[in-house]
């Protein structure tokens, strides 16, 4: 093989990591603008900002299988070792995850259009805010973890791994408030209570999965599996250990 030829299918194959990563950046910034409307649809709940977030699942889904489309082709053509085989996982890793997050904001959007067909009253306000709150630390975390995909930068991974607790507490809180909520004497408020439990539940997951998200980029970089590791060795992992 000629040097010309070794540089062209180099430039090639660099080409189409760059693409696979272009795609899951693409795919991350479709879902985190699903999140910031379904936040904004906890302030103005209107059926077809509902709808609009639904409909825009079509192009998160039609991105995770081009994805893992052209996964397997980078793995059977280019038989990639190392740094390139770890970012090609990984990548695949995220894809999956955000996948699952715009289904779980799939699913609390239906329960908009449930609430609006069934003419029930609308979520007090008092079940919304913490569920608000819940959704604007999911976002923050997500724009994090798609920053830290994009720029191989650890030290936001670590953040959101932080950030990750600091909403399961709020998940926790949001519950027990929800449990001990005084207006559950009509089957309307039964009703929008529990769909408030679903939707900070939603939240929750996401953030999970965002965590995972942050966990895949230290893999990508460093090589380790730290998602079942505390956030108490997490540093140590990724800056101490050999």
């Amino acid at each position: 093989m000629t040097e010309h030829t070794e540089g062209h299918i180099v430039r090639r194959y660099d080409g189409e990591l760059a693409q696979l990563r272009g795609m899951v950046l693409e795919m991350g910034g479709l879902v985190l603008f699903q999140l910031d409307q379904f936040v904004n649809l906890l302030g103005n709940s209107t059926e077809k900002l509902a709808k609009q977030i639904i409909e825009r699942d079509n192009d998160v889904n039609r991105l995770d299988i081009e994805s893992h489309r052209d996964v397997l082709k980078l793995l059977a053509k280019r038989a990639p070792v190392a740094t390139d085989l770890r970012t090609i996982i990984s990548a695949a890793k995220v894809v999956t995850e955000l996948e699952h997050i715009g289904d779980e904001l799939v699913k609390v959007s239906c329960l908009y259009i449930d609430i609006a067909d069934s003419k029930r009253p609308q979520l007090d306000e008092n079940l919304l805010q913490d569920a608000r709150v819940m959704g604007k630390m999911a976002h923050t975390m997500l724009r994090g973890a798609v920053d830290s995909f994009d720029t191989v930068n650890l030290e936001k991974s670590i953040h959101v791994a932080q950030e990750s607790r600091e909403l399961e507490n709020e998940f926790q809180a949001a519950l027990q408030k929800l449990t001990n909520y005084k207006s559950l004497e009509s089957d309307n408020n039964v009703s929008n209570t529990l769909s408030m439990v679903l939707v900070i539940n939603a939240m929750e997951r996401i953030g999970h999965h965002t965590k995972n998200i942050a966990e895949y980029v230290v893999y990508m970089a460093k090589g380790k599996d730290v998602r079942h590791v505390g956030l108490d060795r997490l540093f140590e992992e990724i800056y101490i250990s050999n």
